[in-house]
C-alpha cells in the first residue's frame, strides 16, 4: 500500500530540523508506540560512514533530552511530506493500520523501545546533573587528556555558557564522590546508559573504554544485573540504528553479515543474534 502524508500527518509529534537531517517523533494512535525517527534532507547525498553517523545521532538525542534548541532551517511542505513518509517507513513493520488507527503490530518490545523509555521516564534536567552527564561523556568520547575539536563542539552544543565550557573542559577526571552526587538513581542509570551509547557509537569499544566505563560504573553504585542490562539497551539501540542505516546501501546476504559482523563485535551470542534477526525476518532471515 502507497503510503500518503494525510494518513500519517497525525501521528508526528514534533520535529527538529538540522541543516542535513530531520528527527521526527511517532506517537502511534493507540499511543502504545513512541519513537524518533531520523532521515537526511538530501536523499541523494553520499551517506556517511556507519560509526560516524551513529555518533551523531547519540549526540543529536542527548540534545533533544537536554531540551536544546537546534537551529530550525525551514521546511516546505512538500520536503516535511516527503520526510515524514521517509521516516514513517522506517517504522511502518512495528505497525498495522486497524479500522483506520495505526496500533502496535506486535506486543513484543522492539530494541530502541527500552532505550527511548528510559531517557523520557528519567530525564535530565537539574544543572549538576547535566555537568556529570557531559563530563561523563566527554571523558568515554576522547581517547587521551586533550580535548577533540569535535568534543569542544559538542560541549558547546550542550552548554551555552562559556565559563562553564571553559571548567568542564578542564576538569580533571570525576570522581567517585562526584558521581554519586547525581540527584538520583533513576538518573544515574540514565547518564550509564547514553555513556555505553556514546563509547559503542563511536567506534569499537577498547580496553580503556572498558576499564574507564567499569569505573564509572562503580561510582555509581549501581546493581551488576542492572548495569548489563543498560548495557544491552544501549548495544541493541544502536544496533537498530545500524541496521537502519546499513539496509540503505546493501540487501541480501551483505545486510545479514555486516550485521551480525557489527552484533558479535558488540558481544552478543547466538541466542541474542537469534532474537535480533526475529525483529527483521524479511531482510535478516535467509532465504531456505
Amino acid at each position: 500500500m502507497e503510503l500518503e502524508y494525510d494518513s500519517i500527518s497525525h501521528l508526528v509529534r514534533s520535529v527538529r530540523v538540522e541543516p542535513d537531517f530531520i528527527d521526527i517523533e511517532f506517537c502511534s494512535d493507540c499511543g502504545e508506540y513512541e519513537d524518533v525517527v531520523t532521515v537526511s534532507r538530501d536523499a541523494s547525498a553520499q551517506k556517511p560512514a556507519v560509526e560516524r553517523s551513529l555518533g551523531v545521532w547519540v549526540r543529536s538525542r542527548i540534545r533533544g533530552l537536554l531540551g536544546q534548541v537546534e537551529r530550525q532551517d525551514s521546511l516546505s511542505p512538500a520536503e516535511k511530506a516527503s520526510l515524514t513518509c521517509l521516516a514513517f517507513e522506517q517504522i511502518r513493520p512495528r505497525l498495522k493500520l486497524v479500522n483506520g488507527r495505526w496500533v502496535r503490530a506486535q506486543r513484543e518490545q522492539h530494541p530502541g523501545e527500552y532505550f527511548d523509555r528510559q531517557l523520557r521516564a528519567n530525564p535530565i534536567v537539574h544543572s549538576y546533573d547535566v555537568e556529570v552527564l557531559v563530563r561523563v561523556l566527554l571523558e568515554v568520547s576522547r581517547s587521551d587528556s586533550e580535548l577533540r575539536s569535535e568534543e569542544k563542539v559538542f560541549l558547546e552544543e550542550i552548554v551555552s555558557d562559556a565559563a562553564t565550557i571553559d571548567r568542564l573542559s578542564r576538569a580533571p577526571r570525576i570522581t567517585v564522590a562526584e558521581l554519586a552526587e547525581a540527584s538520583s538513581v533513576a538518573v544515574k542509570e540514565t547518564i550509564l546508559m547514553l555513556a555505553w551509547a556514546m563509547a559503542y557509537a563511536d567506534g569499537k569499544l577498547d580496553y580503556e573504554e572498558l576499564l574507564h566505563l567499569n569505573q564509572l560504573c562503580r561510582g555509581f553504585m549501581l546493581p551488576e544485573k542492572r548495569v548489563r542490562e543498560l548495557q544491552m539497551a544501549a548495544k541493541l539501540f544502536l544496533l537498530d540504528r545500524h541496521f537502519q542505516n546499513l539496509k540503505e546501501t546493501v540487501s541480501g546476504q551483505a545486510l545479514r553479515d555486516s550485521f551480525e559482523v557489527k552484533a558479535q563485535e558488540w558481544g552478543l551470542d547466538d541466542q541474542q543474534l537469534q532474537i535480533l534477526r526475529s525483529w527483521y525476518p524479511d531482510q535478516l532471515t535467509a532465504e531456505s
